[in-house]
């Protein structure tokens, strides 16, 4: 009984998104589907009136010119009103799908990090696109189908009731008809939800190919990567041709018992002349032309339920979104100035942390304290709970227990913007946006001038290499900064950092990854920009030896414990920090 309410209450908001929309264009399409489906249900008057000129003595080309005029003006008018009806639907739809995509787009950006680590980007991709749009179109198009089958049914069946053995005949199969509709809607939903979710894992898995392609490559994997994606398209073409099927047998039913309901009003006719010569044979006509209306109407109902009905299942899974309460607050206005280029104090007290379905602590009963404008190079094996400080400290999660202050102020009492505003963090991927160089240099601060831009990329010795390029700053990356060097893409990073003008800079092994060379310009460039911009600053870094004069001092975590700290001389004696300086 539950699950049927929630699919009831599923449906029913996904027709609210009709109303929702501009109030207008509501009221222009409910006009247009009353004028058009009454002229639709005038036509067999129309009929029956010319029957008439047959057997009346007064028939004359005036009078034939005179109905054909009338009637001509009824079906412009109807036909005007489901251009316009046709036109609002258009309308109506693109406003659903838009205003869907923005809800569901700012939803996700609103989610906290961790949401976005339990499924793959490829599903939110295709809710986000393919199935939003699919929701639109067949809350807008199938309700309408729908709408005008209900004026039909209701308006055929009013007509109809002239006979009570004729009503009673057509009641028959009608009550057949609901209760093949409702059996076959149920069914549909279901593989319908089925498939989509079968697609959505199609679609994950040709980005995670695509994306890795040199992987695959190098690997020899593409015979094995062809073998997965026919396994997948095998069962995605499975539970297609079964729902197929499903579907023929829905309608080619719906069909026959719609054949079978005029037959049924047909014979009723030809049995009413016999008991009854008063009735003519243009009245018996327009009789079963309402009959077929109604039979029309009620097919196009029960169709276009069952297209909403499948339509939900793709509509309860993007609502899942908004179901989870992980949530944090989006920055809608530019950065607060106050903290801009000022070095800030950092205190960590006591903070422990586990990934979420994980038993084991990533990092326990971490302790330390930086001064503004102090360097601290965090240290250890990879593994053993250094970047997990970095998320941290930048909110993409929030400690199990204890506590993180910047400045003073307790940062789980602050959203999650307002850390982040004082914080540029430079990883180990620099991996780029498919745009231009300015869009990826000015994604940290969209505001910034022409020259605090160059200042940036001239410190991060980027300046010479884009003056070079024909486009300069105007040049496209390619995919990830696919077009770009290991060592370009890092400068491009480090320059986007820089140019937040950050209060905290944290270097995530900025230089892993690339070769010699490139790795010592960039770890040179870093270095500089340290000493002379006197930020606050965390270096997480393999090149231990390099940061024994840069640093002020070193943790050194081991197995997500703290297990020393303090100034490059008091470490002499520690064995795990010399293995380090030797690698």
């Amino acid at each position: 009984m539950k699950e049927k309410q929630r699919k009831i209450n599923c449906i029913a908001e996904m027709m609210s998104l009709v109303i929702a929309t501009d109030k207008k264009l509501v009221a222009q399409y409910f006009f247009t589907l009353i004028v058009s489906s009454g002229v639709t249900l005038m036509f067999p008057k129309s009929i029956e009136q010319f029957s008439e000129l047959l057997s009346s003595e007064q028939t004359n080309a005036y009078t034939i010119l005179y109905l054909e005029a009338y009637w001509s003006v009824i079906f412009l008018f109807g036909a005007i009103c489901s251009y316009i009806r046709r036109l609002v639907i258009e309308k109506v739809d693109v406003s659903i799908m838009c205003a869907l995509k923005l809800k569901y787009f700012k939803e996700l950006l609103s989610k906290k990090y961790e949401f976005f680590s339990e499924e793959h980007s490829g599903s939110f991709s295709q809710k986000l696109n393919r199935d939003v749009s699919e929701v639109a179109h067949t809350v807008t198009l199938e309700f309408a189908i729908m709408l005008k089958g209900i004026f039909l049914f209701i308006g055929g069946f009013i007509m109809m009731i002239n006979s009570s053995f004729l009503t009673l005949f057509s009641v028959i199969p009608i009550t057949i008809l609901i209760f093949v509709g409702r059996t076959f809607s149920h069914k549909l939903r279901a593989r319908r939800v089925e498939l989509s979710l079968l697609n959505r894992k199609l679609n994950s898995y040709t980005q995670d190919i695509f994306r890795q392609i040199r992987t695959v490559k190098l690997f020899l994997a593409e015979t094995l990567e062809l073998d997965n994606f026919l396994s997948l398209s095998k069962e995605i073409q499975d539970i297609t041709i079964s729902t197929a099927s499903f579907a023929a047998n829905f309608f080619s039913i719906l069909e026959f018992t719609a054949e079978i309901l005029i037959l049924v009003i047909c014979a009723s006719c030809i049995y009413l002349t016999k008991i009854n010569p008063e009735l003519t044979l243009d009245k018996l006509v327009s009789v079963a032309t309402y009959g077929l209306y109604c039979a029309v109407g009620f097919r196009q109902l029960l169709a276009g339920y069952a297209e909403i009905a499948k339509a939900s299942g793709l509509y309860e899974s993007i609502q899942e979104a908004f179901n989870d309460c992980r949530i944090e607050n989006i920055r809608e206005d530019e950065r607060n100035e106050e903290y801009k280029g000022k070095p800030v104090g950092l205190m960590l007290e006591n903070v422990y942390f586990k990934y979420p379905n994980r038993d084991n602590w990533a990092i326990e009963n971490i302790s330390f304290s930086l001064k503004p404008g102090e360097i601290l190079a965090l240290v250890g094996p990879s593994g053993h709970g250094k970047s997990t400080i970095f998320n941290l400290l930048t909110k993409l999660y929030d400690p199990t227990s204890g506590k993180i202050f910047l400045g003073g102020i307790d940062i789980s009492n602050k959203p999650s913007y307002w850390v982040r505003d004082q914080i540029s963090i430079v990883s180990q991927d620099p991996l780029l946006f498919s745009g231009t160089l300015h869009f990826n240099l000015t994604y940290s601060r969209p505001q910034a001038s022409e020259t605090e831009i160059l200042s940036c990329c001239k410190r991060a010795g980027l300046l010479s290499f884009i003056q070079s390029l024909p486009d300069t700053f105007n040049t496209k990356v390619g995919e990830s900064g696919g077009s770009l060097s290991g060592g370009q893409r890092q400068r491009v990073c480090i320059a986007r950092a820089l140019l937040k003008n950050p209060s905290l800079l944290l270097l995530d092994e900025a230089t892993a990854g690339l070769d010699p060379r490139s790795e010592q310009e960039v770890q040179s460039v870093l270095e500089e920009e340290v000493q002379q911009h006197k930020y606050t600053v965390i270096i997480i870094t393999h090149r231990v030896s390099s940061l024994s004069s840069l640093a002020d001092n070193f943790a050194l975590m081991h197995l997500g414990k703290l297990v020393n700290y303090g100034p490059y001389s008091s470490f002499h004696a520690d064995k795990n920090f010399i293995s380090l300086c030797k690698v």
